[in-house]
């Protein structure tokens, strides 16, 4: 007879929790200033991309070309070569470039300072929100765990009575002490139940006698 130790009908999926984007729990405040981020990260992009773009096309210019620029040459009393008037416009730009990139990453880190303030306060929003939801999840965890301690304390107890009557009973049985999840004399779901206490979501009196180490 096939026997089914666990019932799929006893069996609960977890309740689905919306949780708000941040741009949701502040559109006033976070968003505008994400979208600001965004839009300052993009033209920096761009303009690293036209940096390379010049560099590449000075470096590359054909020796004839990559001369001086007019100005150079109407001091020196030469002749500006027939292209020297393109790449002197495209010095110029390089060189306004690397203003507008030290402008941009003043303004950008200006921006990711107001996001960073934006995003602690929309959080705070969202937080509030979805705290008894998680309380409450808190507390049906530590139910759980003391529950769970108490089916592996009984396990042990077993064990340390074959161990006591000298059984060589691991032959027979397989070793299933949850040591790596319970910790050695339930000391990881003791730390977690006084941490859960301390932050106010269970009260000591709500740990056993034995978990309260």
């Amino acid at each position: 007879m096939n026997v089914q130790l666990f019932s799929k009908g006893k069996q609960m999926a977890p309740k689905k929790i919306t949780v708000k984007s941040l741009s949701e729990a502040d559109p006033i405040g976070y968003a505008p200033a994400l979208s600001l981020r965004d839009s300052l990260r993009t033209k920096s992009s761009e303009l690293g991309q036209e940096e390379t773009d010049i560099l590449f096309r000075l470096n590359n210019a054909p020796p004839l070309e990559n001369v001086h620029n007019a100005r150079v040459s109407a001091l020196l009393g030469d002749e500006p070569a027939d292209n020297c008037g393109a790449l002197s416009s495209t010095r110029e730009r390089l060189s306004k470039i690397h203003g507008e990139r030290r402008d941009l990453q003043a303004a950008l880190e200006i921006a990711e300072g107001r996001l960073a303030k934006a995003r602690h306060r929309a959080s705070a929003v969202i937080c509030e929100d979805i705290k008894p939801a998680y309380t409450a999840a808190v507390k049906d965890l530590a139910a759980k765990l003391i529950e769970a301690d108490a089916a592996h304390r009984e396990l042990l107890n077993i064990i340390d009575g074959l161990n006591a009557a000298d059984i060589s009973w691991t032959v027979h049985l397989h070793p299933m002490q949850a040591r790596p999840i319970f910790g050695d004399h339930s000391g990881k779901v003791a730390t977690w139940l006084r941490e859960a206490a301390r932050a106010g979501f269970i009260t000591k009196s709500d740990i056993p006698k034995e978990l309260q180490q």
